[in-house]
């Protein structure tokens, strides 16, 4: 099997995350290049490294010296539309960027689009969906355990720019990727949008989804939200429950997962989040799209924006007062009026 050469931008935690990840990808991966405009973050994301990667501060100057198959970035999401259209520029094959995509649907679209007149492979990384425990829950579903799925309920007290768009993709994981076709939302308070604030958002974010298939969701992010578990860390403090019509399945992000299903209780609080270990595959499905379209990745561009495009409907749901059909006809910036007009 070939190898493809990365070059990764942005050295922060969650980029070490990535970074790790690609280093221990075996043979499928080489890391040639890592890229972040702070020198003693760079350094320290470099420490320790077997594949001992050039540094640069500027991705533009990394991507011309090295012409790399993949384009890895871990950065705010304001800059992303400008860094696809980068990698696309330098002929990479494929781009993997850290949700939420976007800050508005017209961005998101644009990469998709871009992405796909380019040829070049998208990937957004909701990766929590390869850990062990989330795997479980899926298999459980999957296989008719819990009967008919019938409601998923997905929480996290993180707020809605930081977690919405992992807890919509997972809810349509379970679902099998049945597509929303309508919602209906509400937010309140402006605790999450004061300046420097990275990811801005509502205090509280309620979607209410249904897809295709008759099936319902339920997302809530922020201070309103239930936790999913007592004693669970803040951002660990997040999951899904499924609801079927002979039992149910729940997992939880920092404290595994457990369900009753027609034979009876199983579960397991041994497994949690782990970002880097559940970060391998992420990396690893891409080296297998490379080498066969056939073989879509379970995070692809289409997917991703799909599940954009859902929070941003709940968002307008809210502002609007009005249940929200999809897809959205327009690109209108939702996601600036949320931050001008949410009360209070």
């Amino acid at each position: 099997m070939p190898t493809y050469t990365v070059a990764h931008l942005g050295c922060g935690p969650r980029g070490r995350d990535h970074i790790r990840a690609i280093a221990a990808a075996g043979q499928r991966l080489k890391l040639l290049a890592l890229c972040d405009k702070d020198a003693a973050r760079l350094n320290q994301a470099a420490r320790g490294l077997t594949s001992a990667p050039r540094l640069y501060g500027g991705a533009d100057e990394m991507l011309a010296a090295h012409r790399v198959d993949i384009f890895s970035f871990c950065t705010q999401p304001e800059t992303r539309l400008a860094l696809v259209e980068l990698g696309i520029k330098h002929g990479v094959k494929a781009i993997v960027l850290e949700k939420p995509m976007a800050t508005s649907l017209s961005e998101a679209r644009a990469m998709c689009q871009a992405a796909q007149r380019a040829g070049v492979k998208l990937v957004i990384s909701h990766q929590h969906k390869y850990a062990q425990h989330w795997q479980n829950v899926k298999r459980i579903v999957s296989t008719g355990q819990i009967g008919r799925v019938r409601t998923i309920h997905a929480t996290s007290l993180g707020w809605m720019m930081h977690y919405a768009t992992h807890l919509i993709d997972y809810a349509m994981w379970l679902n099998d990727y049945s597509p929303t076709v309508r919602v209906a939302g509400h937010v309140h308070g402006r605790d999450y949008m004061a300046s420097g604030e990275t990811h801005p958002s509502p205090g509280y974010f309620l979607g209410h989804l249904e897809f295709a298939n008759e099936v319902r969701g339920i997302i809530e992010c922020g201070t309103f939200a239930p936790p999913q578990e007592p004693g669970v860390s803040f951002w660990m403090n997040a999951g899904a429950t499924v609801v079927g019509t002979e039992g149910l399945a729940q997992v939880v992000v920092g404290k595994g997962w457990r369900a009753v299903t027609k034979s009876g209780v199983v579960g397991s609080n041994e497994v949690s989040f782990r970002g880097m270990e559940d970060s391998i595959p992420l990396h690893l499905e891409v080296a297998d799209w490379l080498d066969d379209p056939t073989r879509l990745h379970c995070c692809r561009g289409e997917l991703a924006c799909h599940g954009f495009e859902v929070m941003l409907a709940i968002c307008q749901s809210a502002l609007e007062k009005r249940r929200i059909d999809l897809p959205l006809k327009e690109s209108s910036d939702t996601f600036a009026r949320l931050l001008a007009e949410v009360p209070a």
